[in-house]
């Protein structure tokens, strides 16, 4: 669970979060590709293996087996694996009461130290549209 705030906000000042789509790949060494400032966050869990990204500045970050990661909007990378392996992925965007992107203040990638309940996981990614929003914001 996403815990923003430990206190009752009123609705415009509480952050917004958006889930525009959620996924399971298996891919392999073919799996490559570029992102340029995409318009959204994109968190990741790797289930099985790894994969890279390389930032338009050079910078290579690992994304390894068992890790939580995010990348922000608005970062040019390209991207690709050197083995076969299984991720979840999450599109979304967080706004403030500015109505900016928060998570897009980050100027790189984060590893984010989670646990996952995996068998929740699979369960909002296995439901779609609103109802894996009202499950996400639980």
């Amino acid at each position: 669970m996403i815990k923003i705030c430990s206190e009752k906000m009123s609705d415009d000042v509480a952050p917004k979060l958006e889930l525009l789509h959620t996924g399971r790949a298996v891919v392999d060494e073919s799996w490559h590709g570029s992102a340029v400032r995409s318009q959204c966050s994109r968190l990741y869990y790797i289930k099985k293996g790894s994969f890279y990204v390389v930032s338009d500045k050079g910078k290579r970050t690992e994304f390894k087996e068992g890790g939580v990661y995010l990348i922000p909007s608005g970062y040019s990378y390209i991207y690709g694996c050197e083995e076969e392996n299984e991720l979840y992925s999450f599109h979304i965007r967080l706004f403030g009461v500015d109505n900016l992107d928060l998570l897009g203040r980050f100027k790189s990638p984060v590893f984010c130290n989670v646990e996952i309940d995996l068998d929740r996981l699979l369960t909002i990614i296995n439901q779609s549209g609103v109802t894996s929003s009202l499950v996400i914001k639980a």
